[in-house]
């Protein structure tokens, strides 16, 4: 049976469960896509129909408005806000912040009026939400009403109910809101992560400049240290050495004619040999008659 109503918003489920019919039996059962969901219990001051059930009719010891600890056997009946989820695909609950353990057995002592997730590979998995109090009215019950958020692994139908075994003298029921909890965008996670791509790679392709570098447009020039000036000049001035004096490089890295130096060395020894030259007499030729 489909008690809930249009959503008020998007994606997001007003689900009205009756304590007389929507037993686990008779969930009302809402098709939701894969992800997580949450539960929140809402009231008649929202605008619902529900604020709380009560087990025992119209039966009600409980006069603390903070409510009464329920027990097995029971002590104490007033008004509640428990209810279930069901359904085989749930893989994470949480109740109230507090992640549950599934177990394979129904709870059969005091552990079945409080929180736990039912997971009997013969039965349909569910949760069940209870704070083990009872309150003398359903105004006090909504007011302490646990919140719970599901994970289910994939798409289908979800239901929603109360856990009683004999309804037939229940009272009330409880009004449930469903949303799906907002994943985050994958835009700006793709963004960031191309960012983050092309930083990195930029880095390879650019590394950082060490310490005492100055860059010129995109050619980077080293300052000489000591040691690299000393050993450029000896390789410079042991290379100046071999090359042929017409071809020496001057101080200033221009390549020069002739090496002024060597050419005012060489002057005197090519005068000496033309003076010789025009001494010696000519062993050629004609000589001088007497």
């Amino acid at each position: 049976m489909f008690a809930f109503s249009s959503p008020a918003l998007a994606d997001t489920f007003l689900i009205d469960v009756d304590a007389i019919q929507n037993d686990t039996d008779h969930p009302i059962e809402v098709f939701l896509e894969a992800g997580s969901y949450t539960v929140t219990p809402v009231g008649v001051t929202a605008g619902r129909v529900y604020d709380g059930w009560q087990p025992w009719g119209d039966d009600t010891s409980c006069e603390t408005p903070d409510g009464c600890e329920q027990t097995v056997p029971t002590t104490e009946t007033g008004w509640k806000n428990a209810y279930d989820v069901i359904s085989d695909a749930l893989t994470e609950v949480r109740v109230n912040g507090a992640p549950l353990t599934p177990i394979e057995a129904e709870p059969t002592d005091a552990a079945g009026i409080q929180d736990y997730w039912l997971a009997d590979p013969a039965a349909p998995h569910r949760y069940h939400v209870d704070d083990a109090l009872v309150f003398p009215t359903a105004a006090d019950a909504i007011a302490t009403a646990e919140p719970s958020v599901f994970t289910v692994s994939d798409a289908g139908l979800v239901g929603f109910s109360i856990r009683d075994i004999d309804t037939q003298d229940n009272l009330g029921g409880v009004s449930l809101e469903v949303t799906p909890v907002p994943e985050p965008p994958e835009t700006p996670a793709l963004a960031i992560g191309f960012a983050w791509l092309a930083l990195h790679g930029r880095r390879h392709q650019n590394p950082p400049e060490p310490i005492g570098t100055k860059t010129i447009g995109l050619r980077a020039h080293r300052r000489p240290t000591a040691t690299t000036s000393t050993t450029t000049w000896s390789i410079r001035q042991r290379w100046m050495r071999s090359r042929p004096p017409s071809r020496r490089v001057s101080a200033s890295g221009l390549v020069g004619l002739f090496d002024p130096r060597r050419h005012h060395e060489r002057q005197p020894r090519r005068h000496i040999a033309e003076i010789t030259a025009i001494r010696e007499p000519s062993t050629t030729g004609c000589s001088r008659s007497a």
